[in-house]
């Protein structure tokens, strides 16, 4: 590649980059007013309500989580029934970016599944690229998948402002495990190779299954594009 092209093809990616950022910002941020209506943070669907609490809880006591809580099965309590990734993360998360208080652990977490939502359409381009590597028209196709990442209306959905929710990190589950497949070692690839490829795919699938423990189908996908 000749020393002008370089430079034009770095100026059109930055621009693909900002571009998408942009859209999914705009797309991700539309239900902004009715979440922070009134000064409080009020989240968009039923689950994102108790994501939220635990979040705060664990936010309050961290690094304690609670696994049982009084207000499931009340009077009796019982164990809750999602992971406690998601929940402990944004938790985790919220007090490292400084949230010292109820009211800025609720907002941290309000705009966290847009924060993730910008990771998967950003991630999502960057693969494609990778994947198309060298092919004429790379760019092209990589913008527009990560188009499609950013507009989909079900890619939207579970990333919107609000929407406290652990299925956001399904999309990013998915895009991890697709990645991982496409670093496959060769065949004549050393022992060390190979074993730092099956460590990567473990903790892919570990933190997935810790956050939500439906992608254990997405495991079967992948063992299946593997095979």
């Amino acid at each position: 590649m000749s020393n002008v092209v370089r430079p034009r093809v770095a100026v059109v990616r930055g621009a693909s980059v900002a571009l998408l950022a942009a859209l999914t910002l705009v797309a991700r941020a539309s239900m902004r007013a009715q979440v922070f209506d009134g000064g409080e943070v009020t989240p968009v669907e039923v689950d994102a309500f108790y994501h939220l609490r635990r979040i705060a809880r664990t936010a309050e006591h961290f690094p304690a989580l609670p696994l049982r809580d009084p207000l499931v099965d009340w009077p009796r309590g019982a164990v809750v029934p999602w992971p406690e990734g998601y929940d402990w993360t944004v938790a985790a998360l919220a007090r490292l970016a400084g949230c010292s208080t109820p009211r800025a652990v609720e907002v941290f977490a309000a705009w966290s599944p847009v924060a993730a939502g910008l990771a998967v359409v950003l991630g999502t381009y960057a693969l494609c690229l990778r994947l198309l590597r060298g092919e004429c028209g790379a760019s092209g196709a990589a913008f527009l998948a990560g188009l499609v990442a950013a507009l989909a209306p079900q890619s939207v959905a579970t990333s919107l402002v609000g929407r406290i929710d652990h299925h956001v990190v399904e999309q990013a589950s998915v895009l991890g495990l697709l990645a991982w497949c496409l670093a496959r070692p060769a065949a004549d690839a050393t022992p060390a190779a190979a074993l730092r490829f099956e460590l990567a795919g473990a903790a892919v699938l570990g933190l997935s299954l810790w956050c939500f423990n439906g992608s254990v189908l997405y495991a079967a996908v992948a063992a299946g594009v593997l095979g």
